[in-house]
C-alpha cells in the first residue's frame, strides 16, 4: 500500500516490490491518491548481472517515488492493478 508518507526522492530509495503477480495482486493507494496521478517508468534493477526490467511508480503531485515493481514492465500495469484504500 502506498500513502503520502511512504515515498522516496529516487527510485533506488523507494520500496522494492519483489513478488507482485499480474492478475493476482493489486497495489493499494491511500490518502486520496488515484491512478491518473501516477507515472509508471521503466527502470533496470540490477543486484547482479543481468539487470531486471522493472517499473518505478512516481507520484506526480508531490514529485516522489512510491515504489519499484521488480520484473514487471510499465506496459503490464494499468488502473486495474491498483486499489483505493481508506483507513
Amino acid at each position: 500500500m502506498y500513502n503520502s508518507e511512504a515515498s522516496a526522492a529516487t527510485p533506488q530509495l523507494a520500496a522494492l516490490i519483489t513478488d507482485f503477480i499480474i492478475g493476482s495482486d493489486r497495489l493499494g493507494l491511500a490518502d486520496g491518491m488515484i491512478f491518473s496521478q501516477l507515472l509508471l517508468n521503466p527502470i533496470k534493477v540490477g543486484f547482479e548481472a543481468p539487470a531486471v526490467a522493472s517499473t518505478s511508480i512516481y507520484f506526480i503531485p508531490t514529485g516522489v517515488y512510491l515504489g519499484t515493481v521488480l520484473g514487471v514492465l510499465p506496459t503490464a500495469l494499468s488502473a486495474a492493478n491498483f486499489l483505493s484504500v481508506v483507513f
